[in-house]
C-alpha cells in the first residue's frame, strides 16, 4: 500500500480518493458484477462491514459522487479480486466533501468552494446557487422529509391511520377530532421562499406539540416559527401543548402571548379569545 494512505491516526473513517469518478464507478461496478442489483448489492455489503451505512448514501458512492470509506473499500477489496493499493490515488480526511471550505482549504486541497464562492456563481448563472435558492430548496427538502411516512421518528399510529412523531401528539389530535373542530395536522405553509409545518392548525390557531426536556432550545425555534406567521398575518393564536412538569419551563422562556398549556388544559384555551402576537 502506498505510504500516503498511512498518514492518518483514524484511518479506517478516512475516504478513498480513486484519482477520477470514472475510476471510482468503475470500482464499484466491477466487484458488484452483474448478476445482482444495487440494492442486492448492498445489502450484501453492509452484511460485511462493522460500520453501518445508508442506502443513500451507498448510492452517492457508486455513482462517484461522494468517496467512499476505506473500511468500506477495503471489505469490497477483500471480496474481489481488487487491490486498494491499485486504486487508490491518495486518502482524504474524513470530513473530506463534508464541511464548509475556506480559503486555507482551497489553497490546501484545490475543492471545497465557501459559500461565498457559491452564491457569486450563483449570481452569474442565475440563482442556481444563491442564498435564496439554497434556502428555498432545503426548506422543500425538509417540509417533504418531515410529512414523509418513512420519516424514521414517526412510529405512533395516531386516527385514521395517520403516523405520527410521539403519543403527545396522538392524544392531542384524538382530543381535537372529539371536540368536533376542524383540524389540519402538520400543514404545509408557504412564507415566501421558505415552508414550515406546525403540528395542528384550527383556522388560523396554531397548535405546537413537544416533549423536548431543553426548553430553551426548543422555545427559540418554536418563537420563530410563530414570528413568521404572524408576520404574514396568519396568526390568531398560538398554542404550545407539552407535558405538565414542562409547562412553567416553556411558559419562562416563550413569550407571554403564547399560551402553553398541558393536554388537559387545551379544549379550555381554545375556548378563550385570540391572543396577540
Amino acid at each position: 500500500m502506498r505510504p500516503s494512505l498511512l498518514k492518518f491516526s483514524n484511518r479506517q473513517l478516512c475516504r478513498v480518493d480513486f484519482g477520477s469518478s470514472i475510476l471510482q464507478r468503475r470500482f464499484f461496478l466491477v466487484s458488484k458484477g452483474g448478476g445482482e442489483s444495487w440494492k442486492d448489492y448492498y445489502t450484501r455489503l453492509s452484511n460485511l462491514t462493522s460500520r453501518p451505512f445508508g442506502f443513500r448514501g451507498f448510492r452517492k458512492w457508486y455513482l462517484g459522487q461522494c468517496l467512499p470509506p476505506l473500511d468500506v473499500v477495503e471489505v469490497i477489496c477483500e471480496n474481489s479480486d481488487e487491490e486498494i493499493s491499485d486504486l487508490a490515488h491518495t486518502l482524504r480526511p474524513p470530513s473530506w466533501g463534508q464541511t464548509k471550505g475556506g480559503l486555507k482549504k482551497i489553497a490546501r486541497y484545490g475543492c471545497n468552494l465557501t459559500l461565498e464562492d457559491r452564491v457569486k456563481g450563483g449570481r452569474r448563472a442565475g440563482r442556481s446557487n444563491s442564498v435564496d435558492h439554497m434556502t428555498y430548496i432545503a426548506s422543500i427538502g425538509a417540509a417533504s422529509s418531515l410529512k414523509s411516512n418513512r420519516n424514521p421518528r414517526r412510529h405512533v399510529t395516531g386516527p385514521n391511520g395517520i403516523l405520527m412523531y410521539n403519543k403527545l401528539e396522538k392524544d392531542v389530535y384524538e382530543l381535537l377530532l372529539q371536540s368536533g373542530l376542524s383540524v389540519e395536522y402538520e400543514p404545509i405553509v408557504r412564507i415566501g421562499i421558505r415552508r414550515i409545518a406546525p403540528d395542528f392548525r384550527i383556522g388560523r390557531i396554531y397548535v405546537e406539540c413537544t416533549c423536548e426536556p431543553k426548553a430553551s432550545i426548543k422555545a427559540a425555534s418554536l418563537s420563530k416559527k410563530f414570528e413568521l406567521l404572524n408576520q404574514e398575518s396568519l396568526l390568531e393564536k398560538a398554542i404550545v401543548v407539552t407535558p405538565p412538569y414542562l409547562v412553567e419551563k416553556y411558559r419562562f422562556y416563550l413569550e407571554a402571548e403564547v399560551s402553553v398549556v398541558s393536554i388537559a388544559g387545551l379544549v379550555g384555551t381554545l375556548a378563550d379569545g385570540p391572543g396577540e402576537i
